[in-house]
């Protein structure tokens, strides 16, 4: 017997009879008979006729579309970058590095395994080593730039803490060394960072780089100056 069978039986009182039910007992069980009907009456409804998604699943389908549609979007940029106004478009990392180089004005001379470039920029002596074609991590080097002699034990304790004192201000490392030969404490420095053909503008980049070893050269010289006034050298 189906449940809108049964409701008349309510009505008419039959059930009531024979179970010994109240008047708000049968008006309970009317009601949650009436929802059960509905229920079932919408799932058949949607079943014949196709059920139209949950919000949420709407809102997670067009989520997934939308970042397709972003990754299209880099893609499409991406492209455009490689093809349009980029010289250096396709080139692996030594040749790309040589090129800007060559398009800095910067005479280099390469070593035998093909992976250091030696050149001047500014006055400076600079390397700048690319050891991998498919790798686009690039080391720059600024050669020795500050010498101290062993002997003067005052002026090289401030040269080590000047040097731990800007190492945590700049883009670039200072590091210093003893050369046995000469008896000195020699200072030069690095930076390592990745550069690619199809990055926008890597010429600007590669020369920003260079321009953060003179910014590094500039604070070391004025806090050296600074700590050995401090300490009372001359």
């Amino acid at each position: 017997m189906s449940i809108m069978n049964i409701l008349p039986l309510f009505a008419q009182g039959a059930i009531m009879e024979a179970y010994n039910l109240t008047d708000l007992d049968t008006a309970l069980i009317i009601a949650v008979l009436a929802v059960v009907a509905f229920v079932v009456y919408e799932l058949v409804h949607r079943y014949k006729n196709g059920s139209e998604p949950a919000e949420d699943d709407y809102a997670d389908n067009k989520s997934a579309s939308e970042n397709v549609n972003e990754e299209e979007n880099f893609k499409k940029e991406k492209t455009i970058n490689v093809r349009v106004g980029n010289k250096y478009a396709g080139m692996d990392t030594p040749t790309l590095v040589k090129a800007i180089l060559k398009d800095l004005n910067c005479k280099y001379e390469e070593s035998d395994d093909h992976i250091d470039f030696l050149f001047s920029y500014q006055g400076e002596n600079f390397v700048a080593r690319a050891p991998d074609k498919d790798n686009p991590r690039v080391r720059l080097f600024d050669l020795d730039w500050c010498r101290c002699p062993l002997s003067n034990l005052e002026e090289m304790s401030c040269m080590q803490k000047v040097i731990n004192a800007v190492n945590t201000r700049q883009m670039c490392s200072a590091i210093y060394y003893i050369n046995k030969e000469t008896k000195e404490m020699v200072v030069y420095s690095k930076a390592d960072f990745l550069i690619w053909s199809d990055m926008p503008h890597p010429d600007d980049y590669m020369r920003k780089w260079l321009g953060n070893f003179f910014f590094l050269k500039q604070n070391f010289a004025v806090d050296l100056e600074n700590e050995k006034q401090r300490v009372g050298i001359k």
